[in-house]
């Protein structure tokens, strides 16, 4: 599954991997400022369109916010962190 052309647009400030139980992966891509709400959610609504779990949520200091993405295999996370860095 590729990643939406509206996400792929949208470079983070910062991706985060974690591996899973399942040998699977999540993703945490986040935006901070005054335009990180927007940005994330409209990664978060181009994911979800794309048929990938997302989920919005804001840090916990309150200075950005971020998409959960995930679980995915390797290949489909690989393949999703070489579009934000290209």
């Amino acid at each position: 599954m590729d990643v939406p052309a509206p996400a792929a647009r949208t470079r983070p400030d910062s991706i985060t991997l974690w591996p899973t139980e399942t040998d699977t992966y999540g993703i945490q891509v986040r935006w901070g400022g005054p335009d990180g709400l927007g940005q994330a959610t409209t990664v978060r609504d181009a994911v979800r369109a794309s048929g990938m779990q997302a989920k919005l949520i804001q840090d916990a200091e309150g200075s950005g916010w971020a998409v959960n993405v995930g679980p995915l295999p390797r290949e489909e996370t690989k393949r999703i962190v070489d579009t934000f860095l290209g």
